[in-house]
């Protein structure tokens, strides 16, 4: 720790990763002259790094060489205000090869944050305040986004936001009632990771009231389909009429009143893996019992 004070001196330092122990008061201290030294750094191509606040990112961005440069740095930001669990969240990420920014109990938009995404490809927020809406962060040139993560959000709302992206997580949103409206499925092109976790008031994944004219071609390349927690879920799609081309794996767990499967004798031809527990797999409604004598080889309790 007493030696990171001397980073500027590593003139051809290329990648920096900061692990930090539990002394979070020590690294409080030193924090924004690291970050000023890491600035300096004109040969970086890689940096892993938690921002206390969304200013001294700001100050990084607006003076650093190799940022300048744009795509040539790959990076891992974490922006975390009054929280000691950045550095597991810099390190728990599945995406380890994205860039990505993660704000944690922050508030407001900073244009800062918007200038970020433009090079970003995985954008996770947790417990952020001031922002309803990912839209909020601004849509321009974000084609390069592959994964959205969400928490304590009230809506997702702007298709540009998610016309692009191949992951979409949505987790601990009490809030948020509504996802997919207003015609926005059918923007999701090349959507293949859908996850919905702890969202305790979503009732419908797909809206029957806004999506009266959906194609059975929406969600084309989604291959898998994870919902979890959702004690108000009752729909996927009010029925069977969705091709689900690609759909291989569903994982379902304590989402009670669900009741039926979107699915006919015709449809998700690739479903390998169905997650579920026994009793709420024989709970289910059929149409047809010839689609659950389909379906049974691919359910695993």
């Amino acid at each position: 720790m007493n030696n990171l004070g001397n980073v500027s001196r590593f003139v051809s330092l290329e990648e920096f990763s900061v692990v930090i122990d539990s002394s979070k008061q020590s690294w409080d201290k030193i924090v924004e002259t690291i970050a000023t030294e890491v600035a300096s750094l004109e040969k970086l191509t890689s940096l892993q790094f938690c921002f206390p606040k969304v200013d001294c990112l700001e100050i990084f961005v607006t003076t650093s060489p190799a940022w300048k440069k744009g795509s040539c740095l790959m990076f891992q930001f974490a922006v975390d205000d009054h929280d000691s669990t950045c550095f597991q969240i810099l390190k728990s990420f599945d995406y380890p090869s994205y860039n990505r920014l993660t704000l944690v109990n922050n508030e407001g938009v900073n244009p800062v944050i918007s200038k970020v995404l433009m090079e970003t490809h995985a954008f996770v927020l947790i417990n952020h305040k001031g922002a309803s809406r990912l839209s909020d962060f601004g849509t321009e040139n974000m084609e390069n986004m592959l994964v959205w993560c969400a928490r304590m959000l009230g809506r997702v709302t702007h298709k540009q936001c998610l016309e692009a992206g191949k992951h979409l997580t949505l987790t601990k949103c009490p809030e948020l009632k509504k996802i997919f409206y207003n015609g926005v499925i059918q923007q999701l092109l090349e959507l293949q990771h859908l996850r919905i976790e702890e969202c305790h008031q979503i009732e419908e994944i797909i809206m029957q009231s806004e999506n009266i004219e959906l194609e059975s071609s929406s969600l084309p390349r989604l291959k898998t389909l994870v919902l979890l927690d959702l004690p108000k879920l009752r729909s996927i799609w009010v029925n069977d009429s969705l091709k689900w081309p690609s759909l291989q794996n569903i994982q379902i767990s304590m989402c009670d009143r669900l009741q039926r499967l979107p699915f006919n004798i015709l449809n998700a031809t690739k479903l390998r893996f169905i997650e579920e527990q026994q009793t709420w797999w024989e709970e289910l409604v059929w149409e047809d019992d010839a689609v659950k004598q389909r379906l049974q080889p691919v359910f695993h309790p």
